[in-house]
Order: C-alpha cells, then sequence, then structure tokens
C-alpha cells in the first residue's frame, strides 16, 4: 500500500500538475520523470482514515507499463450489465472506453487520452492524462472495511503528501455504490487545481478516481471532466448488490 500510494502520487504530480506528457515507472528507486524525491508516509496517512494496508512492501510484487501510451478504445470489453452512476451522462461517439477487466471498472475519455499503469500490493493504478491536460488517477484494491467516507479521506491524504494545501467538499449524489465530491488543491508553488473524487465500492472492491485541471481552465473543461467521472461504472452489482 505504501509503495502504490506514493508511487501513484509521484505519477499523478508529474502529469497533473505540469504541462507535460510525462512517464513513470516502479521499482526499489521508486521514482517518477523529472521527480527523485524518496517515498513518503503516505500510507500511514491513508490508514488513518480506512484500514487498507493490508499488504508487506518488503515481500510484494509489482508489474507496471513503465511509459505512457495512447488510450486503445476496448467498448467491445464492456460488461452490458456494467453497474453505471445515477444518471450517467451520453458519451461523445468519439471517445475511447477503457476497461479493466481484471479489477472490474471503466470508463470513457477523450479520444487521444494517455495513460500508464501499475500494480503493487494488490492496489492497481491508472494515470491518465487527456489530450486538454485533464489529469486522471484511479486506484482500485480490495478492502472490505472501507466506507465511502474514508476512500474520500484516502484521497485527500493522498493530495496533502504532495505537499498541496486540499479543501475537500462533502461527498454528494450518494448511493449505496457512488458518490463524488469537489475539491481544491494549491500547491508549493502556488499552482491551484480544481478536482473532482469519485468514490465506488461494492463492500469488497473500492474505486477512488481523481479528476483534476487546474484552476485557471477548469470553466471550459469541466463538462469534459464531469463526463470522465460521471463515465465510471463497476461490473459487480455495486453495494447495493443490484
Amino acid at each position: 500500500m505504501k509503495k502504490i500510494i506514493t508511487l501513484a502520487i509521484f505519477a499523478f504530480a508529474a502529469i497533473g500538475m505540469s504541462a507535460c506528457s510525462a512517464s513513470f515507472s516502479t521499482g526499489t528507486n521508486n521514482t517518477a520523470t523529472n521527480n527523485t524525491a524518496k517515498p513518503t508516509n503516505a500510507a500511514n496517512n491513508a490508514t488513518n482514515s480506512g484500514n487498507a494496508n493490508k499488504a508487506n512492501t518488503s515481500n510484494s510484487t509489482s508489474s507496471t507499463d513503465s511509459k505512457k501510451s495512447e488510450v486503445k478504445d476496448e467498448k467491445a470489453n464492456r460488461p452490458t450489465d456494467a453497474k453505471k452512476q445515477p444518471n450517467a451522462p451520453t458519451i461523445p461517439a468519439e471517445w475511447v472506453y477503457y476497461a479493466d477487466e481484471a479489477r472490474g471498472y471503466g470508463f470513457s475519455l477523450p479520444k487521444g487520452s494517455e495513460s500508464g499503469n501499475d500494480s503493487s500490493d494488490g492496489i492497481d493504478t491508472f494515470v491518465g492524462e487527456t489530450p486538454d491536460k485533464i489529469s486522471i488517477i484511479v486506484w482500485a484494491f480490495k478492502d472490505k472495511t472501507m466506507t465511502k467516507e474514508s476512500l474520500l479521506d484516502f484521497a485527500e491524504n493522498a493530495l496533502k503528501e504532495l505537499g498541496e494545501t486540499v479543501t475537500v467538499g462533502k461527498l454528494t449524489g450518494e448511493s449505496e455504490d457512488y458518490a463524488v465530491a469537489d475539491a481544491d488543491t494549491t500547491g508549493k508553488s502556488g499552482e491551484k487545481s480544481k478536482l473532482k473524487i469519485l468514490v465506488a465500492t461494492d463492500v469488497t472492491d473500492n474505486y477512488v478516481m481523481i479528476v483534476r485541471s487546474d484552476a485557471a481552465s477548469y470553466d471550459s473543461k469541466k463538462a469534459t471532466m464531469d463526463n470522465i467521472w460521471g463515465s465510471f461504472e463497476m461490473y459487480s452489482g455495486g453495494a447495493s448488490g443490484n
């Protein structure tokens, strides 16, 4: 857990907080492109908001796509009974669909988006960026002790590990399966961002999605951001069992 949170926030920082494409890698160096910082105690903070820290990193195995690549359209792999969110948006036909069949989730994003993936200690991470510099991160892991509130805390603490000042709103659109919150962040250098944080759970499988834009261009990107997080769906029945 500690390793994957650290790697993910490094990758998210590289993609989401800069205006350039970035790649990331895993391993004992725990580095990301243009980032040589050492791992922090993100796992400890996340554990305080819900015990997802089940793994022993000394005995962990990990695999990763060490380089970003264009997201391939996997609409054909989308289950017909995928658990959509209430009031899921109509997605533009030209968008592509990302499917993680192993972790049981998928969502849509603009054509030409790029992504990289990491897997370690039972937690999978998707990090992506759209052509207009909206950044996306998804954590997927199993832990039946987590709630939507503790998943939101998990996201907030990971952002704080970037050295950001974070203001998170309340979860809205509450259902047994999904909820979303707005957030504002200010980075170490004063850069401001606006985020949507989606949390989803089917009791055993948990998902945290962060969709992020710089504050200056948020208004022009909001509709695209809403389509991204609004399209997220689970392949299980969700906490409601439906």
